[in-house]
């Protein structure tokens, strides 16, 4: 899978490719397959993913959800935290 770029999994063929592999077992870990989803269908969870750690360190908003299952607030509090840094 880590060969494959996000884009062979998005659409209803890639999401039959993520599917068939899921039914093959060839995902070790199930983290792997939810983190795949929220990448695909949970928007700007992809422009954030890497900054959860950083913005919540800093306070850029208060934690109300399972860590790294943030809700749309919660995601755009990380995008404006994201932008201030970028001003900084």
């Amino acid at each position: 899978m880590a060969d494959l770029p996000l884009s062979s999994f998005v659409g209803p063929d890639g999401l039959v490719t993520l599917l068939a592999w899921l039914a093959d077992k060839r995902f070790s870990d199930p983290n792997q397959v939810l983190e795949l989803i929220k990448r695909l269908h949970v928007p700007n969870y992809e422009a954030v993913r890497l900054s959860f750690d950083a913005a919540i360190a800093d306070g850029a908003f208060d934690v109300r959800s399972t860590p790294r299952y943030c809700d749309q607030h919660e995601l755009a509090a990380i995008l404006a935290w994201q932008e201030q840094q970028k001003n900084h």
